[in-house]
């Protein structure tokens, strides 16, 4: 496969400063933000708990600090690169290493860059981090088109193919010539475009393996189904679960993402519930949210990503990946990506696939972990397994 011929007409540096006027209005909308009724008792089962939303709330307006947050990000290097339709934006972490491997990072919905804020450090100075100096990577964590600082997508037809056409030209321009992609959720359908279209140049791709999608194909193929394992089991019923009771996001974004889009982009109390629920739903959890902590996510971190998609104004485009993503695999699937694979499953996801049923989609997986814990979010979850794992796949690729 081959690019598309897109062309970056300007890259650039970037820092993130949100005006004061845009903060302003948040707080202000926060302060009078209206609360639907809620059934006392009913905890998370018609959605996000109102008493968790009261309590983000109060954080969000009282201790919370933005601007703490953007200077963990500006510490890094920042770029924008315009195309036809989208702005893409990447935040480049340099090793002191020589000869480190570039590695880019790809997130997923619903969530942002800051999602990697705690595993860029030791991924780029591994010394300083209890590993070795052989391990070091530059970082380039990207935000996909139309999710977060580079703004919404402001044409149709970007889906993870013509993402990945995108971040190739970027990574290109940032005079990286080898590197390894890591992907998930969302950004697992990039990395496999990304790596399928550049197999000369992706070293390796490392996957935070999702067993939505996996699990649904192996259902859907009755040679699938033949001495099933105990994991496979519990991933058809975990799916079945999943179906019937959390699905519902994933039908909205992919038939009517501008629907909800105007709520989204005009309640930061909406926004806060749609991906606070999210978090509770697909982590694994050592306990509810209470106090700053969600499990081992805190709520800090939470609320970076939330404040991130309402400061860029990205709910209704970050949706519309959904929509435009389903479309195109609907017409031709998701490209074979056939560079070296590695694959982490976590036991607290949504659905955990088994190693037979990914490599039904994956043919060159020489990577397996099963990790003793972590969920969805699992670089904020159990940041040192998957730097670990990290590490280890890519040491014989180097």
């Amino acid at each position: 496969m081959t690019p598309s011929g897109l062309e970056a007409k300007d890259l650039r540096p970037f820092k993130v400063e949100v005006p004061e006027a845009v903060l302003g209005d948040l707080r202000a909308r926060l302060t009078n933000a209206r609360f639907p009724d809620a059934f006392p008792g009913t905890g998370w089962e018609f959605g996000t708990d109102d008493a968790v939303l009261r309590l983000a709330r109060e954080r969000w307006l009282g201790g919370f600090d933005w601007s703490a947050q953007e200077a963990a990000l500006n510490a890094h290097l920042h770029v924008l690169a315009d195309f036809d339709g989208a702005t893409l934006h990447a935040m480049h972490a340099r090793s002191t290493v020589p000869r480190s491997l570039a590695l880019v990072l790809l997130h997923g919905w619903p969530s942002t860059v800051s999602e990697f804020r705690h595993v860029i450090a030791p991924l780029v100075d591994p010394a300083a981090h209890g590993g070795s100096d052989d391990d070091a990577f530059d970082v380039i964590a990207v935000s996909l088109p139309g999710f977060g600082f580079g703004g919404p997508t402001r044409t149709p037809g970007w889906d993870a193919q013509r993402m990945a056409e995108a971040i190739a030209v970027v990574v290109r321009e940032l005079g990286v010539e080898r590197y390894g992609v890591f992907g998930t959720d969302a950004g697992a359908y990039v990395a496999s475009a990304l790596a399928s279209i550049h197999e000369d140049a992706v070293a390796g791709m490392h996957l935070h393996i999702g067993g939505v999608r996996i699990a649904g194909q192996a259902r859907a193929d009755p040679s699938a189904m033949s001495d099933l394992t105990d994991v496979e089991r519990k991933a058809l019923d975990d799916l079945a679960d999943y179906e019937r009771r959390d699905s519902g996001y994933a039908l909205i974004n992919g038939t009517k993402p501008h629907t909800i889009g105007y709520a989204l982009t005009d309640s930061p109390l909406g926004q806060a519930a749609w991906i606070i629920e999210k978090f509770r739903t697909w982590s694994d959890r050592s306990g509810d949210l209470a106090g700053t902590h969600f499990g081992a996510i805190t709520l800090d971190d939470i609320l970076t990503i939330v404040t991130t998609y309402w400061v860029t104004g990205t709910a209704s485009s970050a949706a519309r990946f959904y929509a435009e993503t389903g479309a195109s695999l609907a017409r031709s699937g998701l490209p074979v990506a056939r560079v070296p694979t590695g694959c982490a499953a976590f036991p607290g996801d949504i659905v955990t696939p088994s190693r037979r049923w990914a490599e039904r989609a994956y043919p060159n997986i020489v990577h397996w972990t099963d990790m003793p814990r972590g969920g969805h979010f699992s670089a904020l979850e159990v940041p040192q397994l998957l730097v670990d794992d990290l590490r280890a796949f890519f040491r014989p690729l180097r």
